[in-house]
């Protein structure tokens, strides 16, 4: 939003229920200035079987997936890494020390793209 892209958020709970709700300012934000949706009947509240669901339309409306850190083989992260590899969208992984226990590494070995920088991966999207 900083750069003026725009953003959807796509949440895991109802319209009407913000959560986390220390992210209340920024949900007013995206509210007002954005696009904010779910699948979820109004106040639905958040359950964690929401989220792997609400991944799959993250994916769907993203151009590319973007993992900054993945810190176990079995999270939303990988569900939606999955998703995005087998919807053909490019996936790019920050590169993390090899003294941090990430699977950032892990991923760039099975081939995911290395993100280098913001402009990098504007210019891979021809959003530059």
């Amino acid at each position: 939003m900083e750069n003026k892209v725009r953003t959807i958020a796509v949440l895991g709970s109802g319209i009407d229920n913000c959560y986390p709700e220390e992210n209340k300012e920024l949900y007013e934000k995206l509210k007002k200035e954005e696009l904010v949706i779910s699948e979820y009947p109004n106040m639905s509240e958040p359950d964690k079987t929401h989220f792997p669901m609400r991944n799959r339309l993250v994916v769907a409306l993203s151009d590319a997936l973007i993992v900054p850190q993945i810190n176990s083989h079995v999270s939303g992260t990988t569900i939606s890494v999955n998703l995005a590899v087998g919807n053909n969208k490019p996936v790019y992984v920050v590169p993390h020390s090899i003294f941090e226990e990430t699977v950032n590494n892990d991923l760039i070995q099975e081939g995911a793209n290395v993100a280098e920088s913001g402009r990098q991966i504007l210019e891979d999207l021809h959003w530059d």
